[in-house]
């Protein structure tokens, strides 16, 4: 890289090593480059990218291998992957959570920089199967927040209209874990209007191409006043079957697309709902034909038609104990209306984001990809907003630390924006200070609300008040003056929605509607609700909390003063800017080469224009002249200050670093080949030693087994002379016949079973019985069922058994019946013995299978039939409680099984579990280890599958 200020114009790939560099230059500079498509260039350790407008190939795996271990940036040619590949090993080397800060121009590129700088971090870290499929999930969620957040304006026609910033969870090994999204300030506003040129969220165009066209009473958008400026796209079939694709991956069930859908609709119906008055201080009534409309809305949110109706033409005050109904004008019904429409839509959009975060997980570092500066021919709160956020993020850039260090800065030239946010941030007179006390009059206007930023700000050098009458303001930003409009500053800062409105949609039918007004929500305007919660009743529960005209109920339940915009979004960037402060930033410029979007074509005037806004003219100067590499003393020689380097300073260190640690890689080369080659040895000797006392083992067997051989075949013989009569019984003797006493009568003869009997039990053991042999001895023994016949034992009837019925659940016979009928013949979950394995389970509920687990250590598992579907259920007991996963099978002949969200196919249960016993069985590492058997006691659960 060369640094000198005769260099060849476009040939330097760090500006900030030129001696000579003003404005002019620096555009040339960027300009030449352009051209020769080189599109990534360093200020510093600032990375500049013009949007090419076109595939340049310079994202492929080769390309990737290059920014790789850390290499300083000075032994490659500038891109996003040496910032991703920074940051990584800038993490791992110091421990600190990074952030990477891209911002820009509307449509000059932020969003895609964001996904390239994810995707090579993921790959750095080399996180296998877990890796691949995190990253193909944050890829899959844009669609979705494009669809949702992104719109089209004559700047852009993809232009995000909400900020987000993407964090990322590694563990102590480097690997990537998690992820997490937050938003800020989406523009909901343009749910109800447009300026000229611009359309509404991608989303409500795409429904247009849905599959419940007609079901949600979608005709074309021109009938549809919030779409009067757009048109169906040509691709919005295959962009509608994206986001549901992005739905499905994120566990969006079909019934809660379903009910998103109906949201969007009713949104778009809501704008239809026309309202007419003799006087705009007389109360409105409905227009023609928009009854009709109000039922369509009530029908798809699933709410009372005539509570909706209440809630939108009056509010219900309670004074004294007293219901006071106030009817509406016609502007205050118009803004209830637009409210609802605003609120809803917000609402979706941040259960979405919720849905999102529940699949990615949380936490650092972050990638921020934010709104560039704004201009507009006429500025309003959104550019307000947005241009603040842009100054703080400026403010944040080029903080001075080593002044506050006791360096010497006195050479180093730069604009302080400090007042400037003081003025917008200070309490109690800052610009949003008196923003969010005015929205809260009910009698302030625009025109009170410019009046006391012109008394109050008057001599600060930053506000400039509008001459005459005009409502309107002058801002001095850090990059260039900009004119604000007052006009509809209190209206979109209010944002509220009228309590009786908001107790309408708890009671909706629609449990994302329902839960979405239910819950709480943050000091950032996020929504506190769990989503797994969230049931398909729950607009039910609430149903008979409110009726016609209940909303008077509601609306002093609470004291607490509704959070304004401008204060959620004061919230929202003092959180962001204490995340970004606690990490080390990097930073992506984004520009755009032209306002025609065209590849090729570089307009020098737009372009400058941007390097103004971006604060890079004035970067220049800091880089060159200031000290971007800082860090303390402790880290560098364990002393108490700092040290302040150039940056290209730290990074000749770098080089030296790697230098060494590449010797060093060498030297534990050896070292672990020596001791490996050492420890084989002791292997091979422990092998030889284990041999030989095998060997002797067997051995001894072989002796013993030919003692006991001999022995059997000895008493063989011995059985063989003495011959079969051996074993036959002898007749004992008869007994001596006592003298007569008297002449008895003579007895009949007993029956010969009775001798036989009489004989077993009379005779006393002779000693030639006793000699006998044993075998002799037991063959003479009378059997249970000689004594039987007998009549000495009284045998037992055999009871009747009774066959128990058992009457089953449809679903229990229906699950039987599958596995009968295509399980069984297949051996599943069983041995080759044809026993069950331990892990196998019949037909159990979920409760059951999780009392079986429940005293089990983690990580016991078993599989069961399930009760709801016809197919397996694999559920593991986990640190914290038992996880049921479900087992698809394929629809081929023969099926395969596998886990539902992981791509690995078996050909047999056993196999499966065999694979997760050594294998995650997903993203949080839970494992398979010991099979759950049947419980003690009870019958197993599988014998009515053979029954």
């Amino acid at each position: 890289m060369a640094g000198s200020g005769t260099t060849a114009v476009g040939a330097v790939d760090d500006l900030a090593t030129l001696t000579t560099l003003d404005n002019d230059l620096l555009l040339e500079h960027l300009h030449q480059r352009y051209e020769k498509d080189v599109i990534y260039t360093y200020v510093g350790d600032i990375l500049i990218a013009i949007n090419p407008f076109k595939e340049l190939g310079i994202y492929d795996a080769a390309h990737k291998a290059e920014y790789q271990q850390g290499n300083p940036k000075l032994q490659h040619t500038p891109h996003i992957f040496a910032v991703a590949d920074t940051a990584y090993h800038d993490m791992l080397k110091t421990g600190k959570d990074q952030c990477c800060v891209i911002s820009g121009e509307s449509g000059a590129g932020k969003t895609e920089s964001a996904k390239f700088v994810i995707s090579h971090i993921i790959d750095l870290c080399r996180a296998g199967d877990l890796g691949s499929k995190l990253e193909q999930r944050i890829l899959q969620m844009n669609p979705l927040l494009e669809a949702f957040g992104n719109a089209s304006t004559f700047l852009n026609d993809n232009s995000s209209r909400f900020g987000k910033y993407t964090e990322l969870l590694f563990n102590p090994q480097g690997q990537v874990m998690g992820a997490r999204l937050s938003e800020y300030l989406l523009e909901k506003s343009r749910v109800v209007h447009q300026m000229v040129e611009d359309k509404n969220f991608h989303v409500f165009y795409y429904l247009f191409a849905s599959a419940e066209r007609d079901l949600l009473g979608l005709d074309t958008p021109a009938t549809f006043p919030y779409l009067n400026q757009g048109s169906i796209p040509s691709d919005a079939h295959q962009q509608l079957e994206l986001v549901h694709q992005a739905l499905d991956d994120i566990g969006f069930t079909r019934e809660e697309q379903s009910m998103l859908q109906h949201v969007l609709a009713a949104v778009l119906h809501t704008g239809r709902i026309n309202f007419k008055s003799a006087d705009h201080l007389e109360p409105a009534h409905f227009a023609d034909g928009a009854e009709g409309v109000l039922a369509q809305v009530a029908k798809l949110l699933k709410v009372d038609q005539a509570a909706l109706h209440e809630a939108l033409m009056a509010s219900n005050v309670i004074t004294r104990g007293e219901a006071i109904r106030k009817p509406f004008t016609l502007e205050q019904a118009e803004d209830t209306r637009d409210a609802m429409a605003k609120a809803l839509y917000g609402r979706m959009f941040g259960w979405i984001v919720s849905g999102i975060n529940g699949l990615l997980k949380p936490d650092l570092p972050g990638i921020l990809d934010i709104f560039g500066f704004e201009i507009h021919a006429e500025s309003g709160f959104e550019q307000f907003c947005i241009n603040l956020a842009n100054e703080q993020l400026q403010h944040f850039f080029n903080q001075q630390e080593y002044a506050r260090q006791g360096v010497d800065g006195a050479n180093v030239t730069y604009v302080d924006n400090g007042p400037v946010l003081d003025m917008f941030l200070s309490r109690p007179v800052g610009l949003l200070a008196l923003l969010d006390e005015e929205s809260h009059f009910p009698k302030a206007t625009d025109e009170t609300l410019v009046l006391k930023f012109a008394l109050q700000f008057k001599d600060y050098k930053a506000f400039v008040p509008a001459q005459g009458a005009d409502c309107s303001f002058t801002v001095r930003h850090y990059a260039e003056d900009v004119q604000y409009t007052g006009y509809g500053f209190l209206y979109k800062n209010r944002d509220s929605m009228a309590p009786d409105v908001s107790a309408v949609l708890q009671t909706s039918g629609l449990s994302v509607v329902a839960e979405s007004f239910l819950a709480e929500v943050s000091s950032t305007g996020q929504i506190l609700a769990d989503r797994a919660r969230w049931g398909a009743n729950a607009g039910r529960r609430r149903q008979k909390d409110y009726m016609p005209g209940a909303g008077k109920k509601t609306m002093n339940t609470t004291n607490k003063r509704a959070l304004t915009v401008s204060g959620q979004f004061r919230n929202s960037l003092f959180l962001l800017v204490e995340k970004m402060t606690a990490c080390s930033p990097h930073f992506v410029r984004c520009i755009k080469p032209s306002k025609t979007k065209n590849a090729n074509f570089f307009d020098p005037s737009y372009v400058m224009a941007q390097l103004k806004y971006t604060g890079m003219l004035e970067t220049t100067r800091i880089r060159r002249e200031g000290y971007s590499f800082r860090p303390s003393f402790e880290e560098f020689l364990e002393r108490r200050t700092k040290v302040f380097l150039k940056y290209f300073q730290a990074e000749a260190l770098d080089e030296k670093v790697q230098q060494f640690q590449k010797h060093a890689a060498s030297l534990q080369k050896v070292a672990k080949g020596f001791l490996a080659r050492r420890h084989v040895q002791q292997m091979n000797e422990q092998k030889r030693k284990q041999e030989a006392a095998t060997a002797s083992f067997f051995a001894t067997v072989d002796k013993s087994m030919l003692r006991q051989l001999e022995i059997l075949q000895r008493l063989s013989d011995a059985d063989a002379a003495a011959g079969p009569e051996r074993f036959v019984p002898k007749s004992p003797p008869k007994p001596a016949t006592p003298p007569p006493i008297s002449a008895p009568a003579p007895s009949p003869a007993p029956a010969p079973e009775s001798k036989v009997v009489a004989s077993l039990i009379a005779e006393p053991p002779s000693a030639t019985a006793a000699a006998r042999p044993r075998i002799a001895e037991a063959q003479a023994q009378p059997s249970r069922e000689e004594l039987a016949v007998a009549g000495l034992l009284k045998q037992k009837k055999p009871e009747k058994v009774k066959p128990i019925k058992v009457k089953l659940d449809p679903k229990v016979k229906a699950a039987v019946k599958w596995w009968r009928k295509n399980e069984r013949r297949r051996g599943a979950g069983q041995k080759p013995s044809g026993h069950f394995h331990d892990w196998f389970h019949g037909v159990i509920t979920r409760r059951e299978a999780e009392d079986l687990l429940a005293p089990k250590p983690i990580g016991c598992f078993l599989t069961r039939i399930s009760e709801t579907r016809l197919g397996y259920t694999l559920s593991v007991r986990t640190r914290h409680a038992c996880k049921h996963f479900v087992i698809e099978e394929t629809r081929e002949s023969p099926s395969r099984y596998m886990l539902q969200g992981r791509d690995v196919y078996f050909d047999t249960l056993e196999r499966l579990i065999e694979h997760y016993r050594g294998h995650p069985a997903n993203d949080q590492g839970d494992h398979l280890t010991v099979p759950c058997g049947q419980p003690l006691g009870r019958p197993a659960d599988y014998l009515l599958l053979l029954s």
